[in-house]
């Protein structure tokens, strides 16, 4: 139950008092209401030595205290990071993604809701003035009931009126709303920037798998012209009576599986280029146009000597899984002001004409005021602000695992990706010999059979691994230009810095993810 009167303003001494007495009597008692839990600092993380050993490589010395930002912030992923693999058809097909893709449109939407929610809690730390006005005409009927002329006239009751409130809001519930919603609008920048990177990953990855099809289209014809040649020597041996025609049947009996493995290839290029349309925001047919990928890729990186303390700057999700955990924050401040009186400061004017349409409208006797403090007090409300404040508390409590989830699940990320890169680098080396020495065993098969002094069992034998083999190398470095696309995103895909993140120390945002023009302004005198 909450009470609402209003004071003249010689009464705002005793209003005071009340709200001193009433305070010191235990309105406020949220006693036995769980304490929320503590951030955990991500210094105190192992990250392991898969992260710290890459981050001690030559190009990588610097310490998270380096007296150059530049130099610690120079290995972390650029904004377009894409650009490493030097394909110009990457880079435009990731440009028209961004543009076009609906999901980019999608996220923006939610920020632009998100920014309009502050925008609304931001009216309730500002005045208020509402005016009303109403033109009333009023036929009386000729009765005895109605006395002084007016049976059978027609007469005008016509009311206009200000009202200004002013929310004086002594215990920050209204700040604390405002920023609350600013905090989730920050988080909604920090998601809508996530999704672009996802879009971009998925473009990239897409088109590191159509650029393996390729591959393995080109493997698959070369295979299928070296078979088509092992059945043209068997056709000369047999023409010129040192062979059989059981030769020819093995020389042509690979032909139709190896056209049937072609026939794959070709639709599943076709299949990846329909979802580099798709992912672009196009049709299918924009997909056909799209020539085979040149991807090329230097040496990937080290990691920046500044994890994970810095981490928790540059990956979108984990930027607005530190918003929310700040949003969260002030609303159990909201809750705990509940707790306390409020006091606005209000005023209405107004007058009233009855009679003639406008006859006394402007005649100041006709004109009324009233003016002071309102307070409402919560004295009996059933437990209703400790479990509202017991769930702000939960919720809280929520959105710091979930935000310390998050920072695990990136270290986790980031070290999968540097033991995978390790691993993929001596996988390719492997593979090349092994490619190498698939090649010689098939050219010496294939130079005795030719001279007779082997069957085509060793050829098919040696073919049959060559064409393994290359496709294992293919496969592998796909995997690498995959890592390193990986690796990328787990870094947070070119996220300006730490300065994004709420200040840890005085839980406000030490700068915007959002643009200046996008914020709402500040209410004026509020800290």
């Amino acid at each position: 139950m909450a009470s609402r009167f209003s004071l003249p303003w010689h009464a705002v001494p005793v209003a005071l008092i009340l709200t001193i007495s009433a305070t010191i009597s235990g309105c406020a008692n949220w006693h036995g209401v769980a304490a929320p839990v503590a951030l955990t600092d991500p210094d105190q993380l192992d990250v392991g030595t898969a992260i710290t050993g890459d981050a001690k490589s030559p190009t990588g010395k610097q310490s998270a205290g380096s007296a150059d930002p530049q130099a610690m912030e120079a290995l972390w992923p650029k904004s377009t990071w894409w650009t490493a693999y030097r394909d110009p058809q990457l880079n435009q097909l990731v440009d028209q993604a961004i543009r076009d893709n609906p999901s980019q449109a999608i996220a923006a939407a939610r920020l632009q809701e998100a920014l309009a929610l502050a925008g609304v809690s931001r009216a309730g730390t500002l005045p208020s003035l509402d005016a009303s006005a109403s033109l009333t005409r009023q036929h009386w009927p000729e009765s005895g009931y109605y006395s002084g002329g007016f049976g059978g006239q027609n007469t005008f009751d016509n009311k206009a009126s200000l009202s200004l409130a002013y929310p004086l809001d002594l215990f920050g519930a209204h700040r604390n709303a405002y920023r609350a919603a600013l905090d989730d609008a920050h988080a909604a920048a920090a998601n809508a920037r996530g999704a672009q990177l996802t879009l971009v990953s998925s473009v990239v990855r897409t088109y590191i798998q159509l650029s393996l099809e390729y591959r393995i289209q080109t493997i698959q014809q070369s295979t299928l012209a070296d078979q088509q040649h092992v059945l043209d020597l068997a056709q000369r041996r047999f023409n010129a009576g040192i062979g059989t025609q059981l030769e020819i049947s093995e020389a042509q009996a690979p032909l139709p599986q190896s056209r049937l493995l072609l026939e794959q290839s070709a639709i599943a290029i076709a299949l990846s280029r329909n979802q580099l349309a798709t992912l672009i925001g196009q049709g299918p047919g924009a997909g056909e146009h799209l020539q085979p990928p040149t991807l090329q890729l230097s040496e990937v990186p080290p990691l920046p000597s500044a994890l994970p303390a810095e981490l928790i700057g540059h990956r979108p999700d984990v930027v607005a899984m530190r918003w929310a955990v700040e949003s969260q924050a002030r609303s159990i401040d909201v809750a705990k002001a509940g707790f306390f009186p409020n006091i606005d400061l209000m005023a209405n004017g107004g007058g009233s004409a009855v009679g003639a349409m406008f006859s006394t409208f402007t005649r100041l006797s006709s004109m009324g005021f009233t003016a002071g403090p309102a307070i409402t007090l919560p004295i009996f409300e059933g437990g209703r602000l400790r479990a509202g404040l017991q769930g702000s508390t939960a919720r809280y409590d929520i959105a710091v695992g979930q935000y310390q989830q998050t920072v695990l699940s990136a270290l986790q990320e980031i070290s999968d990706e540097v033991m995978t890169d390790h691993s993929l680098a001596l996988q390719h080396q492997e593979a090349a010999d092994s490619v190498a020495s698939a090649q010689r065993s098939f050219d010496l098969a294939t130079t005795g059979f030719k001279r007779g002094l082997t069957d085509y069992v060793n050829v098919l034998s040696a073919e049959d691994r060559l064409f393994a083999q290359q496709q294992s190398v293919a496969r592998v470095q796909a995997s690498q230009l995959s890592s390193y696309a990986s690796l990328m995103v787990a870094l947070g895909g070119g996220l300006a810095s730490t300065s994004d993140l709420p200040n840890a120390s005085t839980s406000a945002p030490a700068r915007s993810l959002l643009p200046r023009e996008t914020l709402p302004r500040e209410t004026p005198g509020t800290p």
